[in-house]
């Protein structure tokens, strides 16, 4: 078995950062001119892990202490595995920006103290900087809560979380060279000349006493010592001024009592009662390789589990493989008065790997970890930023040493990878979806790109927001600039990020926890955990034979011909014998000859069993076997913490990859062979397994911008997945899988969730998805991602997406799929409306309309007429909401809105038919109400004049008037009025000849601009004159005498209120165009009532200048006429 690693890049980045500065001052540094260099320096050159599991009921169980490359920032970021719901607290990583750099990463210590007499647990931090100041710094576990409403790590208290002193006069007598805490009062100083000095305090925050331990020897200098080497044939080294005598590691051993190893191998223990020798030295080596071991430093020589010592330490003896350096291991047990050898073995020889051609892997850190029947012993190798895990285990009691247990990384190159990429849009997901890099490391990488290709970032300076939106705009420019294809730059791009992710991935140090084994990394963390079966399958040739034969089949082949078949795979369509024969005719034939392809069918064909064995690497896993493995139940409130969210997608993508790869070798081979139908349904299996690893890809790339329950996808910036839609609408959805994740068992966590969720449960996974996305507003992802993936002709689907489409502004499609009530009628259970009402939770117009939806079994026609009255209810509601927003994708969204509301309100009215129920009437009215409303919004006459009619009988009055008058109204702002007088549409307004008459009335004496009351008045004589004629024949008129008398209204009007008129008539209007226009009133009156034969008739009725009412002849009228010419004539003279 081989581990298989996690990585988790930028992991500090996913949590907000607090920035902690320390009372002293700060001198400007120059920046870093060189990309790379400045990425480097930011990067941590030292990191511990801190296990705070010794404390009962902490937040997270590691903290990761980092101190950067330029020795002038400590990261300290909380690792989260598990966290409680019910708490609601929100963590976030720390940065200790300091006013000088520290002088090594060995002049830093670190330590978590557990809740003792000290008081709360709290990590400890120790540190001499490059001035020889001792800075000592408390962090408390609640530091690391947002919000923390104590502020303890402020400048204005700062003695409560930091002691700054000068303990000792180092320049004096010689610089530190190793500082290492025994416990938060106890810290051991070892100088370069060394000598070792006793830090001891009575509180974490005091300055130190200064003890000095006594060993003359150790004050003989290296420089001596080498003469003495060199003669005798032993190799001389610069060293930087180190002594023979200076400590390398220092551990604690009990309360009283620690070891150091020194710079000549030489393990001494020390007393911090008497600062004496406690114990004889040990010689552990040849002092002569001195030069050679002290330039590869690992991060710890000695570790102790218990009672027992370890010591790692490079050996003599030369490595019997290449690329391999050979370490030797001692463990004792420790006690008052003896030291017991227990074990002693090499390590190195055996830990060959094919994956490292950069040079020779060394000894970066390890780990003891003793249980009852063995101790473990657990090495991290390193050479540059390529890292290896291997595991020992000594039996405790016959002291066997086990065979290694090593990890395992991808073979395959970043440049493979990306040729499996299909275009520009899947090399970006790669960028920016895939969980791959960080900010940090495309921000980088966006640099050199530019500094490379020589472009000033200031000619790709953003004029959209978003990182994402810059970077692309960037590619876009240099394309165009340079006339190079997009996807070139791209695929360059895409390499410059994996080589800063490379540089991310160096790991420093190590810890177990729970079955697997964290690193810490210069710009992150890896998890090395137990492989999926696929991931062994994958890497291991001697598997079995169908294993070898599979990657016979992988080195046989390019990488261009696994990309056109695995671009076929992916078409998703079934497979038919003709399809399979032309696929390995065009595709393989040409790569592979006839003799070849024998052999290969041979060696198949006498593998035993190995149909089965096919079979069992496609078909599903038997789900009951992993519900079973599944724990019973959740505690309350428990949740997914951080790390362990990014360590489940990391390690559901890494198998999937793996299984991906073997099913594309399996499906080459398979091509190969005689097409059958049993072949044929496993190559439709094989495509179907791919089908469902392309949705897991979509799922998990698929981020909201954070946690919160109602913000948007993430398209301006890194997507997160800790804030994939995976985690909301697969764990949270499913108690299963939320129980295995939360147990750690990722294995089988990934066959659930391929089996149950993403094969047998798919239709209801990707309506959660949809359900989820629909909440948030995002339909245009709901179209273009997943519109496809469902059968729409179901009518939770139909009815699902008739939703999606009001919301992407498709009127059209959403009036289709929505005006079926038959398939609503199916669906439409109280139990899946409850269910839609949950999920929507966010969408206050959807939720209104769903809980609006009534179905009593015994009320058929009110149940469909409310389901219609509802979506139009929710077309006006849609509208309102979207207009305050100015946010529409239609040019005419209103009238398109209304309209489909218009027929729906009709549809409503006519469910209810012509019952005489008492309710039904009431719908009745006020769905006519509804509908005559919205037509006269829109303009549609015809159904607001029909919705009238209907409604004229069931209303009073005075509310059949004001429609009249909103329906007149916007006649006349429309411009419409010939509405009024239509052939075949005026039996309505005739039918209410005097309220149609009083309304234009009204509307005439209201307006006060000049021109529109002339207007309003004419249009009043022309409905007395034609209004009540029921037949419309040539020389028919109603009421000449009440027309007349409509025009001479405004001619009153105009004499007595001119000045006012006048004062609301806009500049552009000619006052003598009027008084002309009222001469030709004066005409048309004459005329009218010359139409009387009989002359005692001709008269009208008029207000005098005391508004009373008077008779006016026309002969009367006639003398008017003549004086207002007569003042006509005198004002154009």
């Amino acid at each position: 078995m081989a581990y298989s690693v996690c990585n988790i890049v930028g992991f500090a980045g996913h949590l907000p950062t607090k920035i902690v500065k320390l009372p002293l001052k700060y001198l400007p540094v120059e920046p870093c001119e060189d990309v790379a260099e400045r990425f480097k320096n930011s990067c941590f050159g030292h990191s511990e892990l801190l296990d705070l599991n010794s404390q009962r009921g902490t937040f997270f169980p590691m903290v990761q202490v980092g101190v950067t490359n330029d020795m002038r920032l400590v990261w300290l970021t909380p690792l989260l595995v598990d966290e409680s719901a019910l708490l609601g607290l929100q963590f976030q990583s720390l940065r200790i920006d300091l006013p000088r750099a520290i002088i090594s990463n060995r002049t830093f210590t670190c330590q978590f103290v557990a809740n003792n007499s000290c008081g709360e647990p709290f990590v400890l931090l120790d540190i001499i900087d490059q001035s020889f100041l001792l800075l000592t710094l408390r962090i408390e576990l609640s530091d690391f809560i947002v919000g923390n409403d104590s502020h303890r790590l402020g400048v204005d208290n700062f003695s409560a979380w930091v002691n700054i002193s000068v303990p000792y006069s180092f320049e004096l007598r010689s610089p530190p060279f190793c500082v290492r805490a025994l416990g938060p009062l106890d810290t051991v100083v070892s100088l370069k000349d060394g000598g070792l000095l006793h830090f001891r305090r009575l509180h974490p925050l005091e300055a130190p006493n200064i003890f000095d331990f006594a060993d003359n020897a150790s004050l003989v200098s290296l420089n001596i010592m080498s003469l003495l080497f060199k003669g005798s044939g032993g190799a001389e080294a610069d060293l930087n001024g180190v002594y023979a005598g200076a400590a390398v590691d220092i551990i604690s051993l009990s309360e009283t009592e620690f070891a150091v190893l020194s710079a000549t191998k030489v393990l001494s223990f020390w007393s911090l009662d008497t600062h004496k020798q406690s114990r004889p030295k040990m010689h552990m080596g040849d002092a002569s390789e001195l030069p050679i071991w002290l330039k590869t430093v690992p991060n710890r020589y000695l570790r102790r589990a218990g009672t027992r010592l370890a010591l790692l330490l490079p050996s003599s003896k030369p490595s019997e493989v290449g690329g391999r350096s050979s370490f030797e291991v001692v463990e004792w047990t420790v006690s008052e008065a003896h030291l017991t050898k227990n074990v002693s073995f090499s390590v190195g020889d055996s830990s060959s790997t094919s994956n490292n051609d950069s040079g020779v892997l060394i000894a970066q850190d390890f780990y003891v970890e003793v249980t009852e029947s063995c101790v473990n012993y657990i090495f991290l190798w390193k050479c540059n930023t390529y890292s290896l895990i291997e595991c020992r285990t000594v039996d405790s009691n016959s002291g066997e040493i086990g065979a290694p247990v090593t990890s395992h990384t991808s073979t395959s190159t970043p440049l493979e990878e990306l040729m499996a990429l299909n275009g520009d849009a899947e090399i970006m997901d790669g960028v920016f979806k895939s969980g791959n890099y960080d900010e940090a490391i495309v921000s980088a990488a966006l640099q050199v790109f530019e500094s490379n290709l020589g472009i000033s970032a200031s000619a790709t300076a953003p004029t959209e927001k978003g990182f994402r939106k810059h970077v692309c705009k960037t590619i876009q420019h240099i394309s165009d600039l340079q006339g190079v294809s997009s996807n070139s730059l791209w695929n360059k791009f895409a390499l410059i990020c994996e080589e800063f992710k490379k540089l991310s991935q160096e790991a420093l140090a190590l810890i177990p926890v729970n079955n697997c084994i964290v690193t810490a990394q210069v710009n992150g963390v890896g998890v090395y955990r137990t492989p999926h079966f696929y991931e062994e399958f994958n890497w291991n040739v001697h598997a079995s034979e169908l294993a070898s034969l599979l990657h016979v089949i992988a080195s046989k082949f390019s990488l261009r011909v696994f990309k056109q078949v695995l671009s076929e795979v992916r078409k998703g369509q079934p497979l038919s014998a003709h399809d399979a024969t032309r696929h390995a005719t065009e595709i393989l034939g040409p790569k592979i000859s006839d003799k070849e392809t024998r052999e290969l069918m041979d060696t198949l064909s006498a593998i035993p069993d190995v149909l089965d064995e096919i079979k069992s690497l496609v078909d599903a896993y038997d789900t009951t076997v992993i519900v079973a493995k599944a724990p019973v139940g959740l505690s309350w409130g428990e949740r997914c913490g951080l790390l362990l969210k990014l360590i489940t997608v990391d390690a559901f993508r890494s198998i999937k990859k793996s299984h991906e790869d073997v099913l594309l070798n399996l499906f080459v081979l398979l091509l190969l062979c005689e097409v059958n139908e049993p072949l044929l349904q496993i190559l439709n299996a094989i495509m179907a397994k791919f089908s469902n690893y392309a949705l897991m890809r979509q799922i998990f790339e698929l981020s909201f911008r954070d946690s919160s329950s109602q913000c948007p996808i993430e398209v301006n910036s890194i997507s997160r997945s800790e804030n994939s839609v995976f985690w909301k609408c697969a764990v949270e959805k499913q108690p299963t899988l939320h129980r295995l994740v939360l147990r750690r068992d990722y294995n089988a966590a990934f066959d659930y969730y391929c089996n149950s969720v993403l094969a047998e449960g798919r239709d209801v996974f990707l309506l959660d998805v949809i359900l989820e996305l629909l909440n948030r507003n995002e339909v245009k992802i709901i179209l273009s991602d997943f519109s496809d993936k469902l059968d729409a002709s179901l009518p939770v689907i139909k009815f699902i997406f008739g939703l999606v489409y009001l919301f992407n502004d498709q009127y059209d499609a959403f009036f289709e799929a929505m005006f079926d009530y038959d398939s609503f009628r199916r669906i439409g259970s109280e139990t899946l409306k409850g269910k839609l009402v949950a999920y929507l939770s966010g969408q206050e117009l959807i939720k209104q309309f769903l809980s609006g939806i009534t179905l009593p079994q015994d009320l058929p026609q009110l149940a469909r007429a409310n389901y219609y009255h509802q979506l139009s209810q929710l077309c006006m509601a849609y509208y309102a909401s979207a207009n305050s927003k100015k946010n529409f994708g239609s040019a005419d969204p209103k009238t398109e809105l209304f309209k489909k509301s218009v027929v729906f309100r009709k549809e409503a009215i006519a469910a209810l038919g012509d019952s005489s129920n008492t309710q039904h009437q009431t719908l009745q009215v006020t769905y006519l109400r509804n509908l005559f409303i919205t037509a006269v919004e829109i303009q549609e006459y015809n159904e607001a004049i029909q919705a009238l009619s209907a409604i004229q009988a069931l209303v009073s009055a005075s509310e059949l008037k004001g429609f009249f008058s909103k329906l007149i109204r916007t006649f006349l702002t429309h411009n419409n009025i010939s509405a009024l007088f239509a052939i075949g549409k005026t039996e309505l307004f005739r039918q209410h000849y005097l309220v149609v008459d009083l309304i234009l009335l009204e509307i005439a004496n209201e307006d006060l601009t000049l021109s529109n009351a002339l207007t309003c008045y004419e249009y009043l004589y022309s409905w007395r004159l034609l209004g009540p004629v029921k037949d419309k024949k040539p020389g028919t008129f109603g009421d000449i005498r009440g027309a007349a008398e409509a025009l001479y209204i405004f001619v009153t009007r105009f004499k007595l209120e001119k000045d006012i008129l006048l004062s609301n008539t806009t500049e552009a209007e000619d006052y003598k165009q009027f008084k002309l226009r009222i001469l030709e009133l004066y005409k048309i009156i004459i005329n009218c009532l010359k139409t009387f034969k009989d002359a005692d008739d001709r008269w009208l009725i008029r207000r005098n200048a005391s508004k009373r009412l008077a008779v006016a002849t026309v002969d009367e009228l006639v003398v008017e006429y003549y004086k207002w010419l007569k003042e006509l004539e005198t004002e154009l003279a």
